[in-house]
């Protein structure tokens, strides 16, 4: 399965049944209110399922979109990306060795005139 797929489908899956766990907790208070006996957990059962639905959809949507930013990542493991301060492989291309700056949202300001 594509991993937009699985996103959405994670979506799908929180979106169907958060609506439901709303509704049935209304129903389990209202239940609770109105009556006098304490016959009201089979409300809690259907919280409970809702519940880990959404749960489910959470997790699918979490995997879907991680798989998604891996394969539109260049190599798996590379040294450059998101979570970077600047791109190279960190021994070679220092930004004082080049006479650029650190790199800022990808764009290179340079420190001083090259010669």
């Amino acid at each position: 399965m594509k991993p937009a797929k699985i996103l959405a489908t994670g979506l799908l899956f929180f979106l169907i049944f958060m609506p439901v766990f709303s509704f049935t907790g209304d129903l389990r208070i209202e239940c609770e209110v109105t009556s006098s006996s304490n016959n009201c957990n089979e409300y809690g059962y259907m919280q409970g399922i809702a519940g880990a639905g959404m749960m489910f959809g959470i997790l699918l949507s979490v995997g879907g979109s991680y798989k998604l930013r891996g394969n539109n990542s260049g190599r798996k493991g590379s040294d450059s990306g998101l979570w970077y301060a600047y791109e190279g492989d960190g021994k070679t291309n220092r930004p004082e060795e080049n006479n650029y700056s650190d790199v800022k949202d990808d764009i290179s300001v340079p420190s001083r005139t090259l010669e």
